[in-house]
């Protein structure tokens, strides 16, 4: 009867701190799974920017990059020195554009997104290299349309066609500003939000 009473109260605690753990495991669950659907939210916010992962948008890149050659092989056999300037120009822009999105697809379509932890690590991937395009690349392809369009006005100098191009130049140095903004702002803190929630999944592993 006293080795009964004495044995009562370590049973106690032990449903009390199994019922402790228990109610911590579902809290990191509940935590976890509400981080996931918050990602989701984002990457969603964030595809209809940046699309990836559909081969059609790589097709229609790869079909505006052969355009831009075809216009400089023509620019080159009449001879007009625009019609190249802007040629090459759209050559540049429309293929290193297609590459960087074949090489996102690429790199993301290795993992599987059937689990939270692939799907966590894909968009993980993805936001890395969008933020290196914004960061680079882009401001190299401002840089190329705007050194294009000052050349064309330089040689052939239109009242009319020099405000076009300024206000053209003036809008590409609003998106830049936009872009950096948005890596501040949206793609750094869900790359952030990416590295939480995978940390959170393996320790729950």
């Amino acid at each position: 009867m006293y080795a009964n009473e004495s044995q009562k109260p370590e049973n106690n605690d032990d449903l009390q701190k199994l019922w402790q753990q228990s109610i911590h495991n579902d809290s990191i669950k509940l935590k976890a799974g509400q981080m996931i659907l918050d990602i989701k939210k984002e990457v969603q916010r964030i595809e209809y920017i940046f699309p990836s992962g559909k081969w059609s948008v790589d097709l229609v890149l790869i079909f505006m990059a052969v355009r831009g050659t075809v216009r400089l092989f023509n620019g080159i056999e009449i001879g007009d020195t625009n019609k190249i300037i802007f040629a090459v120009a759209d050559m540049i822009f429309w293929s290193l554009l297609a590459v960087r999105q074949i090489i996102v697809d690429i790199n993301t379509s290795r993992f599987n997104e059937n689990n939270e932890r692939g799907y966590c690590r894909k968009q993980l991937e993805r936001i890395r290299l969008q933020i290196m395009y914004i960061r680079y690349l882009s401001p190299f392809l401002t840089t190329i349309l705007t050194l294009a369009l000052l050349l064309s006005m330089w040689l052939d100098f239109r009242v009319w066609w020099a405000l076009f191009y300024c206000c053209c130049i003036g809008l590409g140095v609003y998106m830049e500003i936009l872009n950096q903004s948005l890596v501040k702002e949206k793609l750094l803190p869900l790359r952030n939000k990416l590295e939480s929630a995978l940390q959170q999944l393996n320790e729950k592993a």
